[in-house]
C-alpha cells in the first residue's frame, strides 16, 4: 500500500486502530462499553498524543497542529489501553456512573493537574520529561483516591506498552525510515529495537494513566463491589 508506506505514522495509527476493532469485536458487556467510551473520549486530548514539540517530526497527510493520524492514533490508544488494562476483570466489571459525580471528578483531576502542567512547561527539560510530569501527577492523584485501582494501572502499563511497541516494530519493518522521525538530539538516548526509550516510557505511563482516568471518572468497579472508602474527594463533592 504505497499511501501507508509514504505516510508511516498513518500506517502505525491504522495498525493500532485495527487492533482496537478486533478487541471490540471480542469483548462484551461493560468491558466493551468502557473500551468504546475510553476510545471516544480521547479527541479533546489528541494534541497530547502526536504534537509534543521538539520530540518527533513524522510525515503527516496534512501539516496541521493536530493531523488525522493524531486523531486515529489517539482513539486507538485510548481504547486499547483500557481494554488491555481491564482484560483480567472483563467478566467482573460494573459501572456506577452518575453524570453529576463524573463531572465533579473530571473537574477535580483536570484542575489539579494544571500546576504540574505549568511547571512542566516552565522547566527546561527534554520534551518527553515535561510531558510525563503531569501524567505522573494524575496517576498519583487518582491512586491516592482509589487505591483499589493499582492493579488496573499495572495491567495497563504492561499490556499497552507491549502492544504499542509491537505495532511500532511492525511499522518499522514495513517502513524502515519511520525510525528517523524522532529527533535524536532531544531524546534521552537509548533505544530498544530502534524504539526510543522515551517512547517506551511514554507508552507505559499512558497505559497506566488513561485507564485510571477513565475508571475514576466513570466509577468502574473491578470486582463489582461498592465504592470504597478511599474516594474521599468524590464523596465530598456529591
Amino acid at each position: 500500500m504505497p499511501c501507508l508506506e509514504t505516510y508511516p505514522y498513518l500506517l502505525w495509527a491504522s495498525l493500532m486502530l485495527l487492533a482496537l476493532v478486533i478487541v471490540c469485536f471480542n469483548s462484551t458487556g461493560p468491558h466493551r462499553r468502557v473500551t468504546m467510551i475510553s476510545a471516544l473520549a480521547t479527541p479533546p486530548f489528541t494534541a497530547f498524543f502526536g504534537c509534543i514539540p521538539g520530540y518527533w517530526t513524522p510525515k503527516r497527510i496534512v501539516a496541521w497542529v493536530v493531523s488525522p493520524e493524531d486523531f486515529i492514533f489517539a482513539v486507538a490508544a485510548g481504547g486499547l489501553s483500557w481494554s488491555l488494562a481491564g482484560f483480567l476483570w472483563r467478566c467482573r466489571l460494573t459501572l456506577a456512573f452518575q453524570a453529576r459525580t463524573s463531572a465533579w471528578r473530571l473537574a477535580i483531576v483536570l484542575l489539579s493537574a494544571v500546576p504540574s502542567l505549568v511547571a512542566a512547561m516552565l522547566l527546561k527539560v527534554r520534551p518527553m520529561t515535561a510531558t510525563l510530569l503531569p501524567v505522573g501527577f494524575v496517576v498519583a492523584l487518582i491512586l491516592g483516591i482509589r487505591r483499589d485501582l493499582w492493579r488496573l494501572a499495572l495491567a495497563g502499563m504492561l499490556g499497552y506498552a507491549l502492544v504499542h511497541a509491537a505495532m511500532l516494530v511492525a511499522a518499522f519493518v514495513i517502513t524502515p525510515g519511520f525510525a528517523h522521525a524522532w529527533i535524536a538530539t532531544d531524546l534521552w538516548g537509548p533505544t530498544v529495537w530502534r524504539i526510543p526509550l522515551d517512547e517506551i516510557v511514554w507508552s507505559a505511563a499512558f497505559g497506566a494513566a488513561w485507564p485510571l482516568f477513565v475508571a475514576y471518572i466513570l466509577d468502574v468497579r473491578l470486582m463489582g463491589g461498592e465504592p470504597d472508602s478511599n474516594a474521599s474527594l468524590t464523596s465530598a463533592t456529591d
